[in-house]
């Protein structure tokens, strides 16, 4: 005990003597450095700290002063130094030491002397926080040379000392030890030989470095920067040298978050990435990596260039032969485990053990190849790969997750776009499969969309239109009055409802009537003119001459309502209409005898029809039509007046047939037999089904406005 007393007082005194020391001295000239240096041989501790702390104070002022003290030789008076007893002394000196490591020289000295394994044994025996900065410091300016750098790595048998540098609590052990690391990973063969060491913190290292890069891939602006300093080379290499295949994927999800942008897929086809995605796809087999790899070829399939390389390839065969292959392997293992079961192949087929996120990324891959060339289409269809995704949705139709469903939908969707095509999609299993799929996934908006997307294009072709009907298609997706019961409203608003009476030969009818949803346009003005007045005549009630339509339609809804029980209303029961019954009305109609009408909504209750007419120089309606836009009739003298008096004159109805100009079709051919797309027929009148029943009003007229606003009318009649 006393001893241990005596050590203590021992120890402080020589504190005390070091503080209170009075050299300290101040090198201002090369001539004071030099004496310095010739006191580093000194064996009192206090002169000794007192110059080492000098030198050091003097290199740390410039470069030159570097220069001058390594030309002094001070570099083999300061290494014996480093293992002095006395910790401030050798702080200072190894401090020394990280000055002087700005001259090249020195760094060449180190290797010619061998002391390069000396200082990582110092690094990795040293337990004072200073001295495993500064040592640290040392080796990473050291493994800056890559002569070095495979001196320190032959010479070191055990690099766990940088796992534990970069865990250390202190920032500057932490970057000088993860400087050490990126020097080395400079050279390859380096970067292998450390990638193979046997050791699982230093594997989860990686992981953690790779999701820092992956998670600062996210960035725009951290992806210019990677580009900027030239890592994806480097990524690209510790890809072909890694052997873990967690590491593996970590990294490949670096660059799939680069191929993010348009930048970085131009930068990663320059280093040839499609060859990098072809060697992964065939060296390694586990579904993760092949799952990253096909996000990286969709987001690859964006540039162009390497959409072409794609195509070149029949990468489409490659993500497809994949897909079919996992499953049929799926399938052979369990046919082997089940047999003595006696389970069946539905039975095999529902399992769950099938890796869809792997097949949803390999349907990413086919959807973005099928969009970025034609040729991929091509080749899809020719291996019959629409085929395997209808009937894989089908086998496991409540199994398949909504994402791949809606992905497959798109990929379907992209061959559909092109005409040429979609006939070898059109046959009554597809058309059956998706309306399923749109009954099984009723509440799931995004897939409902998809859906719908697809039929839309599907049934622009004839026989699209047919094979839905067949499969009871409007039935099964479009059950209005089960939503309408279903759903909560206001018991005194009504709701209209258009049943019309199925056709027992509607796939006929469709034939005959809709001509491809193409329309005689002889026709349009008269039957435009039949169906408004029939409307009217419908809609007018017991006294058509009385004016007081809100208040007659309030009182017909109420006895309908009390008679049916519901608010639920057949259109075909009302005998009283105001805008929005007469445009209902005319709508259900002219969809069924194919008038281009749309119905307009709106405001205050207020809704219209607009109807595209063309004219026709050479017919008899030129004639009919023509009077409704002369100047001089009286009858539109008439109709103007009565409707809107001191609204329009002669002068704006002149504006009104000025300001709207009628498409006139030439005389040299017959057209009156032509028909034409309603889709490309712009609608240019509003059909007037209250005032003057038939009468067509230009789009953009005073007295279109008029009819498109809300009208307060008055009748001492329906007040009594």
């Amino acid at each position: 005990m006393q001893a241990q007393d005596s050590k203590n007082n021992e120890e402080r005194d020589e504190k005390e003597e070091l503080k209170y020391t009075p050299f300290r001295s101040s090198l201002s000239e090369a001539k004071d450095a030099e004496s310095t240096i010739l006191l580093l041989q000194s064996k009192e501790r206090a002169i000794l700290l007192a110059a080492v702390e000098a030198l050091s104070k003097y290199a740390s002022k410039s470069k030159d002063n570097v220069k001058i003290l390594f030309d002094l030789g001070i570099v083999n008076d300061v290494l014996p130094i480093i293992e002095y007893k006395d910790l401030f002394i050798r702080r200072f000196a190894a401090k020394l030491l990280v000055e002087m490591m700005a001259m090249p020289e020195v760094t060449s000295y180190f290797i010619e002397s061998n002391y390069l394994l000396h200082f990582m044994e110092l690094l990795t025996s040293e337990g004072d926080i200073f001295m495993q900065e500064y040592f640290s410091a040392i080796l990473a300016r050291i493994s800056r040379n890559p002569y070095a750098s495979v001196l320190l790595v032959e010479h070191c048998l055990n690099m766990n000392f940088l796992f534990d540098g970069i865990q250390s609590l202190d920032p500057d052990i932490q970057k000088n030890n993860m400087e050490i690391l990126h020097n080395f990973m400079q050279d390859p063969l380096i970067a292998c030989k450390i990638l193979k060491t046997e050791n699982n913190e230093w594997n989860n290292l990686h992981i953690k470095a790779l999701k820092i890069l992956y998670f600062a891939a996210e960035n725009l602006v951290a992806v210019d920067k990677l580009i900027e300093i030239g890592s994806i080379p480097q990524i690209l290499n510790y890809i072909d040298h890694v052997a873990a295949p967690e590491l593996f994927t970590e990294a490949f999800r670096v660059i799939v978050h680069i191929a993010n942008t348009s930048n970085g897929r131009k930068i990663l086809h320059s280093y040839e990435i499609v060859e990098h995605l072809i060697n992964v796809l065939q060296q390694w087999t586990q579904p993760d990596i092949t799952e990253i790899v096909c996000y990286g070829i969709g987001r690859m399939a964006l540039f162009n260039l390497a959409a072409k390389e794609f195509a070149n390839r029949e990468f489409v065969k490659i993500i497809l032969g994949y897909m079919i292959n996992t499953f049929k392997n799926f399938f052979h293992n369990y046919i082997k485990q089940e047999t003595r079961k006696n389970n069946t192949v539905s039975d095999l087929l529902k399992k769950e053990d099938l890796q869809w996120s792997t097949k949803h990324a390999a349907s990413f891959a086919l959807k973005k190849l099928l969009i970025s060339d034609i040729r991929n289409c091509n080749i899809f269809l020719d291996i019959h790969g629409h085929d395997y995704l209808l009937q894989l949705i089908k086998q496991f139709v409540e199994q398949v997750p909504v994402e791949t469903c809606i992905i497959f939908l798109e990929a379907l969707l992209a061959i559909a776009y092109y005409p040429k095509f979609r006939d070898v999609l059109i046959n009554l299993d597809n058309l059956d499969i998706i309306c399923l799929l749109l009954e099984v996934y009723n509440t799931i908006n995004e897939l409902k969309i998809s859906c719908c997307n697809l039929l839309s294009v599907l049934c622009l072709e004839k026989n699209g239109r047919n094979y839905f009907i067949k499969a009871n298609g409007p039935q099964r997706l479009f059950p209005v009055l089960d939503d309408i019961f279903r759903f909560k409203y206001c018991p005194l608003e009504p709701i209209y409802v258009v049943n019309c009476v199925p056709s027992s030969t509607l796939s006929n009818a469709l034939r005959t009537v809709f001509k491809d949803k193409v329309t005689n346009i002889q026709y349009v003005l008269l039957r435009a003119r039949m169906l408004a007045q029939f409307v009217a005549r419908q809609m007018s009630g017991f006294d058509s001459t009385n004016k007081c339509i809100d208040h007659q339609l309030e009182v017909h809804l109420k006895k309908i309502k009390e008679c049916l029980e519901t608010s639920v209303i057949p259109l075909g029961q009302l005998r009283v209409g105001s805008y929005l019954e007469r445009a209902l009305l005319f709508k259900a109609i002219a969809d069924r005898i194919c008038l281009p009408a749309a119905l307009v909504r709106g405001e205050y209750g207020i809704s219209w029809i607009e109807i595209a007419v063309p004219q026709i120089e050479d017919s008899n309606e030129e004639e009919l039509f023509s009077t409704y836009l002369d100047d001089n009739n009286a009858y539109r003298e008439e109709i103007a007046t009565s409707v809107s008096p001191g609204l329009l004159d002669k002068s704006s109805i002149s504006s009104h047939r000025g300001e709207h100009k009628i498409e006139k079709i030439s005389s040299r051919k017959d057209y009156r037999s032509i028909v034409y797309p309603t889709k490309l027929i712009k609608p240019n009148f509003i059909v007037d089904l209250m005032d003057v029943p038939g009468d067509l009003i230009p789009i953009g007229s005073l007295r279109s406005k008029l009819y498109c606003t809300k009208r307060m009318t008055y009748n001492k009649i329906c007040c009594h």
